[in-house]
């Protein structure tokens, strides 16, 4: 399981962020050029440290996604074929081709689930 970042505050609001990490999971390749992962291909750039200012600024509790939108976007459907891109901004993502289902799943099952029951919780 990869648990997304957790920031507690006091105030009645909640901030997440999504698309704020470019890792990925050891185990996984993605198949693309390492140097892609600095791009907005991999990350909405800014992100996390954004939500992590605000969190502070506002005494917000914040959740923020550990994990790069092209290993899974978690802010897709998890039952929709694009939750696990297959392209983005133009490049192919070729690690991502050839998943099978219960690949796919188990990418659900670790990460898209995982934070989205923190979301809930």
């Amino acid at each position: 399981m990869t648990a997304p970042k957790v920031i507690g505050g006091s105030a009645s609001l909640l901030l997440i962020a999504d698309h704020a990490s470019a890792a990925v999971p050891p185990g996984v390749d993605l198949g693309i050029d390492p140097g892609l992962f600095g791009n907005h291909i991999a990350v909405d750039i800014g992100t996390a440290a954004l939500t992590e200012a605000l969190a502070a600024a506002l005494d917000a509790s914040a959740i923020i996604a550990t994990v790069s939108r092209l290993v899974i976007d978690c802010n897709r459907d998890p039952a929709v074929a694009d939750v696990i891109p297959v392209a983005s901004d133009g490049h192919l993502i070729p690690g991502n081709l050839l998943l099978t289902p219960i690949e796919r799943a188990l990418r659900v099952d670790a990460i898209h689930t995982p934070y989205h029951a923190t979301i809930a919780a």
